[in-house]
């Protein structure tokens, strides 16, 4: 999270929403930050890609945190994108998370034992 308010200083307000979608979790941080030009959207999840690249850049680091974040969340089975109205207008992004049906083993034997399937999630 410090870096993605880092990377889009100043942001005058910021949510985090998390929702049950069907059969996945949205996890949604949106900001009212810098935003994300229009050309650049598509490469936001790239490593080492920047919008602003050039030597007077206000903010630091590699470009690598976006790409990280989705690395991780596609091996857990998931997606994230991101969205902007464009410059100046704040940006959403979005981990799209599948949900697990784990099944408890105490819970199970508990239900064997009184005659009826309980599964719980």
């Amino acid at each position: 999270m410090s870096s993605t308010f880092h990377a889009s200083y100043p942001v005058r307000f910021a949510s985090i929403r998390v929702e049950r979608v069907n059969s996945h979790i949205d996890i949604v941080v949106s900001d009212t930050g810098i935003g994300i030009r229009a050309d650049f959207l598509r490469h936001v999840f790239e490593r080492f890609r920047q919008a602003d690249a050039g030597l007077t850049r206000q903010t630091s680091g590699l470009g690598l945190g976006l790409s990280i974040v989705r690395h991780i969340v596609e091996m857990h089975g998931g997606s994230v994108d991101a969205a902007s109205d464009g410059e100046g207008k704040g940006s959403t992004f979005r981990v799209r998370l599948p949900v697990m049906i784990v099944h408890d083993p105490v819970a199970q034997e508990h239900a064997n034992i009184h005659g009826r399937k309980q599964w719980l999630r």
